[in-house]
Order: structure tokens, then sequence, then C-alpha cells
């Protein structure tokens, strides 16, 4: 499936159930049925599609794959960094894998700073390869798993740091304080007592002070967990705070495709024990030199709501660390981004078309937000004739008390989708429309005159219409009312007027009239346009052309029928 010529069959399959479960047999018309099925298998087992009898349907993740290769970027350049990572089964888990490495090298650099150093927690039922993801990390870190990957049930209290003697005497001190990594598999099976040590780990800070001794931690924190599913928000199905999440990387493998871990999912832990560890390369740059454009890249991939939600200064560390492996900065930072968006994704918390904007990102050209985008582009022509009134959406917003409704998933997506290119949460979004309705409705338009409306712009694709447009077209409509012609008459009259501009005459010349009135006996006479063209090669030996001027083949003069 690495072949040129098998990606573009992936591709013509991918892009064929794209909209709807379609069955394949329109595709053998075109490949091989061998071929066919076993690539459709392996989009299946890959998770880029989906199958529903002997119908297949693409999936998000194969949408995205689709997008991905229209983008032309190589979002796969760990593949050269470190070859194991083809085989990690989904773009997710590689994209936490990344980022923790990143972290990683950000952190065990000499020279980092001192706090906002991410952790990372991934949610998700059981087999969905959470484990297997820290055990191909701690392959790739050259670290033991079983001295990195911590049994909660096992600990209690600060055992996770330091211990005392009864006088109070430093007896000892954890080994994976020192490490690279320290993983906390299944966190919520851990009993109350450790969260509070656990808490010191995911603070983002690299030296802590426990009973007026300072501790150094090393290791870049990565936590599993199955999320609690009787309970709504993010902070009641992990058991962390708003504050706490703010400084974790975190992803919901139960909304990640999934392909057939039960036959691919050891390959890459194979992979990674078969390679050896990734030697960690020192920082070549910091991302401080770029704050500005990497915060507005990221708040121009996530929803404006989950902005608080995000710390930024964890995103600076990740980009400095990511230039060690890395060292274009703009490769760095696209590659980056890219990565802590597929893990936001999963939360729901990316806009809409956010690979785009993290594709074309550059640092040479500044990013056009949708926070700061220009009015509707007008004609110059007409825009002094145009009054455009606007005021900011966010005037007079306040949270609303009432409870939340149930609308359909359509709706609810056409009013996110309204939200986030406007930049409004979608609540208020919401309540500009219908106060909009309610404001013409008291001008005496119902909502068959405004879906009226909606449907007229629909059909002219516009906005926006100038007052002189209006007066021409206003013109027109009398002027065909005052010679009862109808609108399909109109519309030949200018298809007409087309034909005779192509022809090389205008209307207004003396002699179109006569020529137009020879051209209809011609075809009224039922003569074959190509004995028409026999008649005009005897008489110049030519074929009548598309002229420059207002001379043309109608014009040279009467052509006599000849036997």
């Amino acid at each position: 499936m690495r072949t040129h010529r098998l990606q573009d069959l992936d591709c013509t399959i991918l892009r064929y159930g794209e909209h709807d479960f379609l069955p394949l047999h329109d595709l053998l018309k075109h490949v091989a049925c061998g071929t066919l099925y076993r690539h459709t298998g392996h989009l299946v087992s890959a998770g880029l599609i989906e199958k529903r009898g002997h119908t297949y349907r693409t999936t998000e993740h194969g949408k995205r794959r689709l997008a991905e290769l229209a983008s032309h970027r190589n979002w796969n350049i760990w593949e050269q960094i470190y070859p194991p990572m083809r085989d990690v089964p989904t773009p997710q888990h590689r994209a936490g894998i990344e980022l923790t490495t990143a972290a990683v090298a950000a952190r065990q650099a000499d020279n980092s700073k001192d706090d906002h150093h991410p952790g990372f927690l991934t949610a998700g039922p059981t087999l969905a390869w959470k484990t297997s993801e820290a055990i191909f990390q701690c392959h790739l870190l050259g670290v033991v798993p079983a001295e990195t990957i911590v049994d909660l049930a096992t600990e209690t209290g600060r055992s996770l740091l330091v211990r005392r003697d009864g006088k109070g005497t430093l007896t000892f001190k954890r080994d994976l304080l020192d490490g690279p990594l320290i993983v906390f598999d299944d966190l919520l099976e851990a009993e109350a007592s450790l969260r509070p040590t656990i808490h010191h780990f995911i603070s983002g800070r690299k030296v802590i002070s426990i009973d007026n001794t300072l501790l150094r931690i090393a290791p870049v924190s990565l936590i599993t967990l199955n999320p609690k599913l009787n309970k709504t928000t993010l902070e009641e199905q992990t058991s962390f705070s708003t504050a706490q999440l703010r400084r974790l990387v975190v992803k919901n493998v139960a909304n990640v495709a999934l392909p057939d871990l039960a036959n691919l999912g050891h390959l890459a832990l194979e992979a990674a024990m078969k390679h050896g560890p990734l030697p960690l390369p020192p920082l070549t740059g910091n991302a401080e030199t770029w704050r500005a454009q990497i915060v507005d890249l990221v708040r121009e991939v996530l929803l404006p709501q989950v902005w608080f939600r995000v710390d930024t200064e964890m995103i600076l560390t990740m980009v400095t660390g990511m230039m060690a492996f890395i060292p274009d900065p703009e490769a760095a930072i696209r590659q980056t981004i890219y990565d802590f968006a597929l893990t936001a994704e999963t939360l729901g918390w990316t806009g809409l078309g956010w690979l785009d904007v993290v594709s074309r990102f550059s640092l040479h050209v500044p990013l056009r937000t949708r926070r700061h985008k220009d009015p509707e582009i007008l004609d110059s022509s007409s825009a002094d004739d145009l009054i455009i009134l606007r005021r900011s959406a966010m005037d007079g917003y306040k949270e609303s008390a009432l409870p939340p409704f149930t609308i359909s998933d359509e709706n609810k997506a056409r009013m996110i989708a309204i939200g986030v290119m406007e930049s409004v949460p979608v609540d208020h979004g919401l309540g500009i429309v219908l106060e909009y309705y309610l404001s013409r409705e008291r001008e005496g338009l119902d909502l068959n005159a405004l879906h009226s409306i909606l449907e007229l712009a629909k059909d002219l694709k516009r906005r926006s219409i100038t007052a002189k447009e209006f007066k021409v077209v206003m013109g027109v409509l009398k002027g065909l009312e005052a010679d009862e012609m109808s609108l399909d008459e109109f519309s030949t009259a200018c298809t007409v007027v087309c034909l005779l501009k192509e022809a090389g005459l205008s209307p207004d010349l003396e002699h179109c009239e006569s020529a137009v009135s020879l051209a209809a006996r011609l075809l009224a006479s039922n003569v074959p346009v190509k004995e028409m063209e026999q008649w005009l090669m005897t008489r110049t030996g030519s074929l009548p052309h598309r002229a420059a001027g207002p001379k043309s083949a109608l014009s040279d003069g009467p052509v006599e029928r000849t036997e």
C-alpha cells in the first residue's frame, strides 16, 4: 500500500465512498476484482472505510487522509526520524507519541524553562492501544516498561516520590524521578491518597518542594484511564480539575476509528523493540521567538470557547522540543500544531477546516484568521453605492440561566459553524438569528418571506446588490412588461446577442437585422448545416470563423445555391 500506484487506487476508493454507503461494483469497470477487494480490505483494517452489508463508506479518518494528501504536506515526517512510527495504528496515537517525545527532549535539556512542561492523558475504553502506546514510548526512549509503567493499585501515599524514616530523614528516592518518562496506568483505579502526589507530576514544574526539601522531577508524565461514561463534562469523566487539564495534552481514543488491533496492534511494538531507542538530540532553538505566530495559529485551530482550556506556554514548550528533531522552525511549528489538533479533535475542540489552516501556515506570510476576517470583498465600481452597518456580535451578550434544549445534529452543526466563523458562543449566535427573525416579523415579514429571501440570495449567489444594479434590473423588467415579452424570450434574445458578438456583429449595425432574418429563413428551410457549409466553401474556399471585427462571413454578399 506504499507504492504510488496503490495510493492512487486507495484514494479512488476513499473518494468513491466519501458521502454515503455504496457498493463497489461500479469500480469493477476500472479495477480487477481481486485487486479492488484486497485494497478495500486493507482500508477497512486501517479504519479508513467502514462496511455495512455489501456497501462501504469513507470514515472521518479516511476523509482526513484525503485532505492530507490534497494539502501536499508530509505529516509523516517522523517515519524518517523513527521508522517504527509507521506501524503505530492511528494518527492520533502517533500524534501523542510525537508530542510526548518532543516534551521529553524539552524537559531533559538543561537550558529548558522550569515550568509549563506538559503531561499527557489518554482516555478511552479497554483494548484501545492506551497501554501499548505507553510501552511503545518506553521502547522509543530506551527505558524498561516494567520499571516505567506504575501500577497505581500497589502504590500508597508518597511512595511515588520519597520515603522517610521516623525521624524524617530521607531514606529512599524513586529512580523514576531521574528518568525521562513515568506512566500512570489506569489512574481511576488509584486510591485517593495518591492524588496529591500525582498532582506534583502534572504541575508542569521541574522542581517541587516536599516538606521543605526541593525535589527535581525529571520525567514527563503519561496517564491512561477509562473515563467515567456516566458523566458529562471532561472534568467529571477524568476526575481532573480544569486547571489540571490545562497542563495536559488530552486525547479520547473512544472517538477514534481504530483498526483491527488484534491483528495489527503488535506490529509497532515489535518494530520498536527491534529498532532500539531514539537518541534525544539537543535543542536547536526556542519557540519563544515565534510566540505571536504560534498563539495565532493555535487560536485559529481551536474553537474560541476552549481557548481557556489550553496552556499555550505548554505548546511553546513542545514546539521547542520538536525543533530538536525538525530543525526547520516553520516545519516544527506546523507538525506540533498538527499533532496537537489531532488530539484536540478527539474532544471536539477543533474548528472546521483546521487542517487547511495548519497546512498553509507560514512564518513569512501573515495568517488571515477568522477573528480578523475582512468584510465581503466588493467590486470597486459599486462599493460607493453600498452602505454596510456593522456592530460587534458580542455587544450585550449575557450568559443564559435557562436550561439547554435539544436540536437536530444537522442544525447543531450549522450553528456551531456559524459560531466558529463569527467567533461568538453558539447560543449567542442562535440568539442573534432568532432576534433577527422576531424583528422582521414585527415589520410584517413572516417565516415564509424570510425563507424566500434566503433562497433568492442562494440563487443569486450574492449577499448584497448595489442600487445601480437594482435600477438596471428594474428598468429591464419594466421594458419587458411594456413589450409583453416573457423572461424566456428575453433569455433567448440575450443568447442571440452573444452569438452575434462571437460572429463579429454588433446589434446596432445596419445589416444586423437582415443577417439575422437570413439566418432565420435558412434554418426554417430545413437545409442541413453541412450543405450550407459546402455552399460557403464553393464561394470563399473556407468555413466561417469567429472574427475580431464587424466584418464576417455573413456579410460577404449573397450566396446563391448551385446544383
